[in-house]
């Protein structure tokens, strides 16, 4: 624990010197994208200065070592071919050491580090009459409005794992938006997607996904409606359905504070999934089904300080499964993330942020504990 001390005198004594610093930094940054060469370049930058994690599997007391190190780096591309068309590529660098606990595993961190690169985002962006927009090509799709918005940088980052795979929709194909203005305060975004369904680069079957989103505000914005519904086929022979839905608000109560929430719903028809019976184990064909949500309260004191509280929780299960038999697929997830942000320039941010996690599956397995992040992103 010694290093995370250390790392909270830095971070205190940054925090101290910021109000000054941030002004000095402020002149000479303008933050945003660069265009050079009539190429649009920007970048994103995310440090762990402090990792640790301490909790408890089947009851026996576990840690990994303090770690710092470097999490993503990802960089923008992008042009403008004329006043209708434009492209725009997403690359993603990411490290991992295994440090993030989940079920199934010991709480550890490996010995070495495993790099991944992802073209996470590559697009062409036509503005059609009418102002209507299209995007073909590999995006993040606005199924969950937390993640696919991409104005989560400091909101990413305090995620659990398991919640931001439910909420990200990766894929492949065309995107219709259009913001319907009703007047009155009352807008209505709305989003359709055309899409394989079942990968970013390649589709594993015949079928196609269609994902739709509407987000209708209200009071000029302070209050908004999230609602998606996807359906398409999860399996090679596109004979077995997979359907995701999405419900939630986001409400800016105050010009300082907000309450965001989110239900997901996902299933995926007759999964082949080992099962445990009262006459033993064995594979039985079963509706594979996902249900979450998260609620999330925010509050921005002033431009440097915010912080945020979130509760999510997770229940993956097996949806037709007899009663005297469980699913090994079976896992229940709670996470409870409090985090305090810093932003020492306009686009600099300190993040601290501890979570402390709950979960079990269907075998045994259980895990609990807390993990202390402090993180650093800059976005350049």
């Amino acid at each position: 624990m010694v290093k995370t001390f250390i790392m909270f005198l830095v971070f205190a004594a940054l925090c101290c010197s910021a109000p000054v610093f941030a002004d000095e930094v402020g002149s000479c940054s303008t933050g945003g994208r660069r265009t050079i060469g009539g190429l649009t370049l920007n970048g994103h930058m995310k440090l762990y200065l402090a990792d640790f994690t301490q909790g408890q599997r089947y009851g026996k007391v576990q840690y990994n070592n303090e770690s710092a190190g470097i999490h993503q780096l990802i960089t923008y591309i992008g042009k403008t071919i004329s006043d209708t068309v434009s492209v725009w590529t997403e690359e993603k660098l990411s490290v991992s050491s295994s440090a993030t606990p989940q079920l199934g595993s010991d709480i550890g961190r490996d010995t070495a580090a495993a790099l991944s690169w992802t073209i996470s985002q590559a697009y062409m962006l036509l503005r059609l009459p009418n102002d209507y927009e299209m995007k073909l090509g590999t995006m993040e799709t606005m199924y969950s409005e937390q993640y696919g918005s991409e104005a989560w940088w400091d909101e990413q980052y305090h995620l659990n794992s398991s919640m931001s795979s439910i909420e990200a929709w990766p894929d492949n194909g065309i995107e219709l938006y259009k913001n319907f203005d009703f007047g009155s305060g009352f807008n209505l975004p709305a989003y359709v997607y055309f899409i394989n369904g079942s990968g970013r680069y390649v589709d594993t079957n015949q079928g196609k996904a269609v994902l739709t989103h509407f987000s209708p505000e209200f009071c000029c914005g302070k209050l908004r409606l999230l609602l998606s519904s996807g359906w398409g086929n999860w399996d090679t022979n596109s004979a077995q359905n997979m359907y995701k839905e999405a419900a939630g608000f986001d409400w800016k109560y105050t010009d300082k504070t907000y309450l965001m929430g989110e239900y997901f719903y996902q299933m995926s028809e007759n999964l082949d999934v080992a099962m445990l019976t009262a006459g033993g184990a064995r594979t039985k064909l079963v509706d594979g089904l996902t249900q979450a949500f998260y609620i999330r309260h925010g509050f921005k004191y002033n431009k440097f300080w915010k912080c945020y509280y979130e509760y999510s929780h997770i229940e993956k299960y097996a949806g037709n499964a007899a009663a005297n038999a469980k699913s090994l697929i079976g896992q229940y997830i709670s996470d409870n993330v409090l985090a305090i942000d810093y932003s020492i320039a306009t686009e600099s941010t300190i993040m601290a942020q501890f979570s402390f996690f709950d979960a079990v599956s269907n075998n045994g397995d259980n895990l609990n504990g807390i993990r202390f992040t402090l993180g650093w992103r800059t976005t350049f």
